[in-house]
């Protein structure tokens, strides 16, 4: 009869509208936003130049996917063949921002929209902005690719949208790409 009982109220709790809302939102995934902000909020604060190295990457992770971080750990790779390549007289491949279109990289940004793809991609508009010290602000506007993983959206692709003469071009994935084949060349 217990068991009868259990079973019973079992049934009634998984049926109210209480116990429903609960589970709901138990199972609400992070939204495409909610990635890029918390990617640029790591990022602002750790305001890396260069290709990253192991100790930035790693706090970076959780914000990167795993496509990401590799190529990222692959082009560290790379900086260091060249670096001992050139008996440490050359400055890095990759010199400056490479998460923005500006060799300073941004101060601030704001997300400002996202197109989400089914459930697993996304393209959101990030707004950025550089205040320098005496000089007048930067702003403009990347666009970064997010691929859910492990039940959150994370960066994958970072496309470049200044439109200044020395503003970064492409991808982020190119940029490391670049300094990849570069260092694979006769010095």
């Amino acid at each position: 009869m217990k068991t009868v009982v259990a079973v019973l109220l079992a049934g009634v709790l998984a049926a109210s509208p209480a116990f429903a809302a609960a589970r709901k939102a138990r199972t609400v995934l992070p939204t495409a936003e909610q990635g890029a902000a918390q990617f640029y909020a790591a990022y602002v604060k750790l305001h890396p130049s260069g290709i990253p190295n192991a100790r930035t990457r790693t706090r970076l992770m959780p914000f990167l996917t795993q496509r990401l971080y590799a190529l990222l750990q692959e082009g560290e790779r790379a900086e260091n063949r060249y670096a001992e390549a050139t008996k440490h007289e050359s400055p890095p491949i990759v010199e400056g921002d490479v998460f923005t279109s500006l060799f300073e990289g941004a101060t601030s940004f704001r997300v400002t929209s996202c197109m989400t793809t089914g459930d697993k991609t996304a393209t959101c508009s990030v707004a950025l902005t550089y205040k320098g010290d005496s000089q007048p602000d930067t702003s403009w506007t990347d666009m970064v690719s997010l691929v859910r993983e492990e039940r959150r959206f994370r960066v994958d692709e970072i496309a470049y949208g200044g439109t200044w003469p020395f503003a970064n071009k492409g991808t982020l994935s190119d940029t490391v790409n670049d300094a990849i084949m570069q260092s694979q060349m006769p010095q």
